[in-house]
């Protein structure tokens, strides 16, 4: 079992976490354990919306995993800043430019700087941090290469460094993602990260809804009856 922990470890795989069990296997002496697992890569879980769920023992002392994954459309993702970005000097110089412009009616005028402020940001995020998994991913191909080949130490401590900048971002903007302050900036092990990601998104989301004695599922049930419940709500306050 030590073996297989440490080829999961070196292959940075992640556990997929059942949602209805800790174990899928029972002895006849009361000893749990968890036979099957459901391993992916970092970026997989956030291509769809997926469940693992232990199926029904029945006559066995054994339950099966079931692995399902299907695209929702929860809408569009909430705007998110992350600290590490704010400490880049060219983005705190064009938030400065663009918040400083005026526009239109006095009234009017933070709704419209905040708006460009985020379309600055997005810009910018766009430009700097998109992939950077995938970044630091073919700058580490990049640096075996280059040792490989006897290459100039000088080059190799250059490009050392450009991965150690994107690291401490990567590392930053995932500690921000899983809301955990025990993990440290850094931590070259991002497994931590992604595990307590996972954890909470599992925590978090919603599959179904009972509303007055109704079973609600999918994003379009459960998002209807949400508005229809707060402007209820609402108009009663009225």
């Amino acid at each position: 079992m030590r073996v297989f922990n440490s080829w999961i470890e070196d292959s940075n795989l992640l556990e997929i976490l059942l949602e209805n069990a800790n174990f899928n296997w029972i002895g006849p002496n009361g000893k749990k354990s968890k036979l099957d697992r459901a391993l992916s890569n970092s970026e997989w879980p956030n291509q769809a919306d997926w469940t693992l769920k232990a199926l029904s023992r029945k006559n066995s002392d054994h339950r099966g995993i079931l692995l399902r994954s299907k695209q929702q459309n929860w809408g569009p993702k909430p705007f998110r800043v992350f600290n590490v970005w704010l400490r880049n000097s060219s983005l705190n110089k064009e938030i400065e430019e663009h918040f400083s412009k005026s526009y239109g009616l006095t009234n009017q005028h933070l709704q419209q700087k905040l708006r460009n402020v985020k379309h600055v940001i997005k810009a910018w995020n766009l430009s700097m941090n998109e992939n950077i998994f995938q970044r630091i991913s073919k700058m580490e191909d990049k640096f075996a290469k280059l040792e490989e080949e006897n290459n100039p130490r000088n080059e190799l401590a250059i490009l050392k460094m450009s991965m150690e900048e994107l690291c401490l971002i990567r590392d930053s903007m995932l500690k921000q993602k899983a809301r955990v302050e025990w993990l440290k900036e850094g931590d070259r092990n991002s497994k931590k990260f992604h595990q307590a990601i996972q954890k909470r998104r599992v925590r978090n989301s919603i599959k179904k809804l009972l509303c007055n004695g109704r079973l609600s599922s999918g994003p379009l049930e459960i998002k209807q009856e949400a508005k229809a419940h707060f402007q209820q709500v609402f108009r009663k306050r009225k």
